[in-house]
């Protein structure tokens, strides 16, 4: 075999193996970057349901206190008068800065509500039977539904007495507290995770592009239908700068990798294949 067809097999030989190599490195920093972008995604999560578990926690905290009082009892089987009810059930809404107050007695009416949206018709609570019988039974609920000023996020309990923290008496009534997903709590939420909030019907959205990373939060109603999408959208340059970053170092790889086989290729004839024809030819004559 001649010498310059070893040197072009010997050349395609490196040049296969090479690519071999570079393509086990790309997989391993298209690896990287994922466990990177993963560990970013699960971190992003973990502040947007910690911040809403913060906000939910203090509706959470108020119904349950609220729910395990004399007071609360003897106002719903009328024992209380109105002084009472301006005194402690008024002061709730702007204490705790949430939205609407429903109190409703065992025969499921309304005995009190409270809102500070003008509209009182629009957020009423219309609870359906079957929110009861859920509360008749479990003691505590929590859900959403779509009003015309957005979504409001309830939270519900069945009323006992002050000695029955753990609600084995039959239940004396029913207390409610609503949180409306308004301008204000949103603003509130996208400050607390940094990150861009929108509220849709369906999850739609164009998936995340390579620096950006999306937490969806879905919402439920009572019957545990889906009724929104909470989008949490966050844009990391980071993320971009790294796959671009990695792009650069593997396309300067192949670009390396080639100018030096040819280097290589040009070199052995140079300097193996020119000269061993010349003492070829010198012997032959």
């Amino acid at each position: 075999m001649q010498i310059n067809k070893k040197i072009t097999l010997l050349i395609l030989f490196l040049f296969v193996m090479l690519s071999i190599v570079l393509a086990v490195y790309l997989k391993f920093r298209i690896n990287q970057n994922q466990i990177y972008f993963e560990n970013l995604k699960k971190q992003q999560e973990q502040i947007v349901k910690t911040a809403l578990s913060t906000k939910a926690n203090v509706a959470k905290t108020l119904v349950f206190d609220y729910t395990y009082w004399d007071e609360v009892v003897d106002y719903i089987e009328q024992k209380k008068d109105k002084e009472w009810e301006n005194t402690i059930l008024a002061t709730i809404i702007p204490t705790y800065k949430t939205n609407a107050v429903w109190v409703l007695n065992m025969n499921r009416t309304n005995i009190y509500h409270a809102n500070n949206v003008n509209d009182s018709v629009d957020i009423a609570l219309n609870p359906e039977k079957e929110i009861f019988d859920l509360l008749d039974k479990n003691h505590f609920i929590h859900f959403f539904k779509k009003t015309n000023h957005g979504i409001i996020e309830i939270h519900g309990a069945t009323a006992h007495p002050s000695n029955d923290i753990e609600r084995k008496t039959p239940p004396r009534g029913y207390f409610f507290i609503g949180q409306l997903y308004d301008t204000a709590y949103l603003r509130q939420l996208t400050a607390l995770t940094n990150c861009n909030l929108d509220i849709v019907d369906n999850d739609t959205v164009n998936p995340e592009d390579k620096s950006q990373i999306r937490t969806v939060i879905p919402l439920f109603d009572s019957f545990n239908n889906n009724i929104s999408y909470l989008i949490f959208t966050k844009k990391y340059n980071n993320i971009e700068n790294l796959y671009k970053i990695s792009i650069f170092y593997f396309v300067s790889l192949i670009i390396a990798v080639i100018l030096s086989l040819i280097l290589l290729y040009f070199s052995l004839n140079q300097w193996v294949n020119k000269p061993l024809g010349e003492i070829m030819n010198s012997l032959s004559n």
